[in-house]
C-alpha cells in the first residue's frame, strides 16, 4: 500500500511565525473568556467544539498549506483550548494542578505515539493527514496545559 504524501501544510517556524502565536495565544484567552461570560456557556463550548472541528476537518482534507485556513485553525485550538481548561476547573472543580499535570500527560502520550507510529516529531515532515492530526492534538493540549499553568500561577502562586 503507497501512502499519499501531502506538500508540507503547516506554518514555517520564523520570527512571523512566533509573533503570530504569541498574538493567538492572547486572543485565545481574551475571546474564550469574553464568550463564556457573556453567553451560555454550554451553548459557548458546544458551538466552538463543533466550529473548530469543522475547521481542523477542513485543515487536515486541504491537500496544501493555506495561510488562513491554517491560522484560523490555530486561532480556534487557542480559543478552545483556552475554554476547555478553564472549563474543567470551574465546571468540574478539578484544580488547577491536577488539570495542568492531565494536559502535561497527554502531550507525552500524543508524542509517543506520535513518534512510535511515525517515526518523527519534525514540524517540516507534517505530510500526512495522520502527522497531521497528531499536530493538531498537539496544539489543542499545548493550549490546554498553558492556561491551566497560567491559571494555576496566577491563581493559586498569587
Amino acid at each position: 500500500m503507497i501512502k499519499k504524501t501531502l506538500p508540507n501544510k503547516v506554518a514555517a517556524v520564523t520570527i512571523i511565525f512566533w509573533i503570530t502565536k504569541i498574538i493567538s495565544t492572547a486572543m485565545g484567552e481574551s475571546v474564550s473568556d469574553f464568550l463564556s461570560q457573556t453567553f451560555n456557556p454550554y451553548l459557548v463550548v458546544i458551538s466552538t467544539i463543533i466550529v473548530t472541528a469543522s475547521l481542523i476537518g477542513i485543515q487536515i482534507f486541504s491537500q496544501k498549506y493555506h495561510i488562513w485556513l491554517y491560522w484560523g485553525a490555530v486561532g480556534l485550538i487557542a480559543i478552545f483550548g483556552t475554554m476547555l481548561a478553564d472549563s474543567i476547573h470551574i465546571a468540574l472543580g478539578i484544580p488547577y494542578e491536577i488539570s495542568a499535570l492531565g494536559f502535561a500527560i497527554l502531550l507525552i502520550v500524543n508524542f509517543s505515539i506520535w513518534y512510535g507510529i511515525e517515526g518523527t516529531l519534525s514540524v517540516h515532515e507534517i505530510t500526512t493527514r495522520r502527522r497531521e492530526l497528531f499536530y493538531w492534538l498537539t496544539i489543542l493540549f499545548t493550549f490546554g496545559l498553558g492556561t491551566a499553568l497560567g491559571d494555576y500561577t496566577s491563581h493559586v502562586l498569587n
